[in-house]
C-alpha cells in the first residue's frame, strides 16, 4: 500500500512538471502564484468608418455604432482595424 502511494505522488509530481513546463513557468511559480497576467491597455479592434473617435476593443458591451452596423446587416470585419 505504501508502494502504490509512492507510484501515486511520482506522478502527480510528473503531472505538475509538465504542466508548469507547457506554459513555461517554474512549479514554484505555478504553487505560489506569483506569476500574474499582464495588464494594460487592449488594442482597438474595430473603429467606426463613419466617426473616427469611435473606437472599441472588442471586449465588454458592443458600443450603440457596432450594434447599428450589425443591425443594417453589416460585419464587423468590415470595421476592423
Amino acid at each position: 500500500m505504501k508502494k502504490r502511494e509512492q507510484q501515486d505522488v511520482a506522478v502527480a509530481r510528473e503531472k505538475i512538471l509538465a504542466i508548469a513546463k507547457s506554459v513555461g513557468i517554474s512549479v514554484r511559480e505555478l504553487v505560489d502564484g506569483s506569476v500574474r497576467a499582464k495588464s494594460g491597455p487592449v488594442a482597438v479592434q474595430y473603429r467606426n468608418p463613419n466617426d473616427q473617435s469611435q473606437e472599441w476593443t472588442g471586449r465588454g458591451r458592443q458600443p450603440k455604432w457596432v450594434k447599428a452596423w450589425l443591425e443594417a446587416g453589416k460585419t464587423l470585419d468590415a470595421v476592423r482595424v
